[in-house]
């Protein structure tokens, strides 16, 4: 599992794997893939109403960004999102 960062709100940018971010301004930041197919079981931060540590589904995430309600960050901007530290 990857290390969390000393401030348990923030994540290390060298941790992340994947950045999505809602229109309703929900992150998720992936640090870890926890099944063997990509895509479906995700462990990170999540800043939503709360900011906290745990699990969650890509494949739904996957299926709300067919319908434009989530997009992934690209990896050039993770720096600028919320809760991201760097080293």
């Amino acid at each position: 599992m990857a290390a969390v960062s000393r401030n348990w709100q923030s994540v290390k940018l060298s941790e992340i794997l994947e950045v999505w971010e809602s229109f309703t301004g929900w992150y998720w930041f992936v640090t870890e893939y926890l099944c063997d197919e990509p895509g479906s079981l995700a462990f990170g931060l999540v800043r939503g109403h709360e900011i906290e540590w745990g699990y969650f589904d890509l494949d739904e995430l996957h299926a709300l960004e067919r319908t434009h309600k989530v997009w992934r960050v690209a990896k050039r901007n993770w720096a600028l999102c919320p809760c991201v530290v760097e080293e």
